[in-house]
Order: C-alpha cells, then sequence, then structure tokens
C-alpha cells in the first residue's frame, strides 16, 4: 500500500512539474518516445486531462471539434500506436463514396471522429467529390460529429438519416433532396353517368360541402395507375381498374410550405358499386351526377378545379383523350410505366389528322377556340 502511495506521489509530482513547465515533454509522451513508439503530436495539457475528455466523449456529453482531434491524435495504447481503419464505403458513379453504417458494429463517438476524420483526409486525397453517410437511428448520436466536419442533413427515413458533404474544389452536384410530391385524384363513373364523390372529415375541404373525387398521395414505389386504384378502394370500398390519366397540374410550396405537388387526374373504371366508406377519413361517399359534380359553386368559383371538372365532363362525353399506360422497361431493366396519349406514338404512326383531333378537343375543353 505505501509502495502505490509512494509512486502515486512521484507520478503527482512529476506531472505537476510538467504541467508547470510547458516546453517539457509529458512524461506519457516521454515514455512513447524512449519506447520508439511514433506518436502523433500530443496536444492535451496532460494526458490526465485527455483521460478525462475521453471519459466525457464516451458518456455522450458535448465534446468540441479541437476535443476529437486531440482524442484522436492520443490513440495510443500499450506503447504502441494503433493503426486508425477508414469508414466502410463504396465509390458511387459520380465519383463520390457511400458509406452506410445501418449493418456495422455499433462504435463510440471518439472511434466515428477518428475514423472520419482520417476518411475525409484519404478521399480528399483520392479525389472524391460527394461523401454520403447513412446513419440508422440507433447512431444518431454521431449526427453532431459529422456536421462538426462539415457535413450537413440531406434526408431522413423512419429508420435512419442521410448526411452529406462535398469535399471537391469543384462546384457541388449533390443533388437537393426530393422536391415533389405526387397525388392523384380518381375520376370513377358507373353507367349512369355518375361520378363517385367523398366528403371529408379533416383536411382543407372540412365544412365546405364539397362533394369531391376520392384523393391521395402515391406510395414510395408505387405507380401511379396503382396509387389510384388503392385510394379508391380505402376512400370507397369500390373496385376499380386503371383506364387513363386525363390531366397533371403542380403547385408549389404547397407541402410543408416548400415542396412542390404533383397532382394526376385518373380516369378508373368501377366493378363493384357498393360503396362502404372508410370511417376513419371519410365522412360521407356516393354516386353523383356528373354534372351536378361540375355545377358545384365551390368549383365553378375555382378556375383550376373547373378546368379539372370540365375535363371530367368532356370525358364522360366522349369528347376526350387521356394517357394510357404501356408497360415497358427502364435503364435498368427494370419494369416502367410510360404514359402516352397512343400506342401508335411508339411505333412511329403519329399523323397529322390523329395530332388535329387532340389539339381540337383539347382547345374545345378549355374554350380555347
Amino acid at each position: 500500500m505505501e509502495e502505490k502511495k509512494e509512486a502515486a506521489a512521484t507520478e503527482e509530482a512529476t506531472t505537476s512539474e510538467w504541467m508547470s513547465r510547458p516546453n517539457m515533454v509529458s512524461p506519457e509522451e516521454e515514455r512513447f518516445r524512449s519506447g520508439g513508439t511514433k506518436c502523433r503530436a500530443l496536444n492535451l495539457v496532460s494526458i490526465q486531462q485527455w483521460r478525462k475528455k475521453r471519459r466525457r466523449c464516451a458518456r455522450g456529453e458535448e465534446t468540441t471539434a479541437g476535443e476529437m482531434n486531440e482524442l484522436v491524435d492520443l490513440r495510443c495504447m500499450d506503447g504502441e500506436a494503433q493503426p486508425i481503419a477508414l469508414l466502410n464505403g463504396k465509390e458511387d458513379r459520380y465519383g463520390g463514396v457511400e458509406v452506410n453504417l445501418m449493418e456495422v458494429e455499433p462504435m463510440t463517438a471518439e472511434e466515428f471522429y477518428a475514423k472520419l476524420d482520417v476518411s475525409l483526409k484519404a478521399w480528399k486525397d483520392q479525389g472524391k467529390k460527394g461523401i454520403w453517410i447513412k446513419l440508422p437511428c440507433e447512431l444518431l448520436s454521431l449526427v453532431d460529429i459529422a456536421i462538426k466536419k462539415g457535413f450537413t442533413y440531406h434526408h431522413a427515413e423512419k429508420e435512419y438519416a442521410v448526411l452529406t458533404s462535398w469535399i471537391s474544389d469543384l462546384p457541388s452536384t449533390i443533388p437537393a433532396n426530393a422536391s415533389h410530391r405526387i397525388g392523384i385524384g380518381a375520376l370513377v363513373l358507373n353507367k349512369n353517368r355518375e361520378v363517385l364523390v367523398v366528403q371529408e372529415i379533416d383536411g382543407v375541404f372540412k365544412g365546405t360541402g364539397l362533394w369531391k373525387l376520392p384523393t391521395g398521395v402515391i406510395q414510395e414505389g408505387e405507380g401511379i395507375w396503382a396509387g389510384a386504384v388503392r385510394e379508391v378502394k380505402e376512400e370507397t370500398g369500390i373496385e376499380t381498374k386503371f383506364v387513363e390519366v386525363l390531366a397533371f397540374g403542380e403547385s408549389h410550396q404547397s407541402f410543408l410550405e416548400r415542396k412542390t405537388d404533383i397532382y394526376f387526374l385518373c380516369e378508373l373504371e368501377p366493378s363493384t358499386f357498393e360503396i362502404k366508406k372508410q370511417d376513419s377519413e371519410i365522412l360521407d361517399a356516393k354516386w353523383m351526377p356528373i354534372e351536378d359534380y361540375v355545377k358545384q359553386p365551390f368549383i365553378q368559383n375555382r378556375e383550376n378545379f373547373r378546368y379539372m371538372a370540365n375535363i371530367c365532363l368532356k370525358r364522360s362525353r366522349e369528347e376526350y383523350l387521356g394517357f394510357s399506360t404501356v408497360l415497358t422497361k427502364n435503364l435498368t431493366g427494370k419494369e416502367s410505366y410510360l404514359y402516352c396519349n397512343t400506342a401508335d406514338f411508339l411505333n412511329g404512326k403519329l399523323d397529322h389528322a390523329s395530332t388535329s383531333l387532340f389539339t381540337t378537343l383539347f382547345r374545345k375543353c378549355f374554350c380555347l377556340t
């Protein structure tokens, strides 16, 4: 016990002497040097302070970028400098690097900072450009470290957040986060020229008395046509099949006061007719003569609604052409849908007569002639 006290006193005295003489090499560094170990420059006032900062970091307490650098520089154990591995990333098609931490072992803030620091330097030397880091919810405590190293939020989902940093001297080409939301409205007509309409419990139309078309938002990975069929089924219980896209429009800063809303007006053909409304969202639903739908004051007093209602009316009279789906494949070979006015377009059979017909119908619909 006495020997331990004496050793501790000696170490304290040595440390005190070193701290009072800033130009003196620290005892810890002296041990590294005498052992022939090449250790990166030590910047902390004392190894004791470093240990305190390391414990703070491990507890998740706030640590400055400078302190983190010092922790990185002092990663020496058992007399040997420990090599720091790069973050595991793969090069993307645009000269950048994608780092996916969704399936890696959890790491401390100190470990992440150390790896991120050496990785950024290596990628910079390699001429990389945009760096993407995907962090799972379990590692979101590391976001602050990434931001201090120059990263910014790109987007987030319920399972993860993605951050980016442009490390090239060239102008950044990192694309912005998704800027548009895709919505649909469904024109469902029965053989009596009645249109399927609903009144919503909540939303912008609450209390207006408006009978509107079933509407909704396309889900991730869902086609426009499939989303229209799904929304009608959910809101009214009516089974349908997709016929055409009749029109589409856009409205800027309409979602979260920032995103653009693109709205597709679709025609669907019903295969069932008994309405079973969605109690959670729909106040009421019914079949309504299309002329009565178009004449509603709410619609007639708003230009955009009036235009779309006129399209529905013209379509019910078979005086309007829409865009049908053509199943094809995209660049990577995955199935994709092309929406076009007629299949003849794909085969180069578009003639002056069909073009004139479409133009004439369009001008009539919008009263341009």
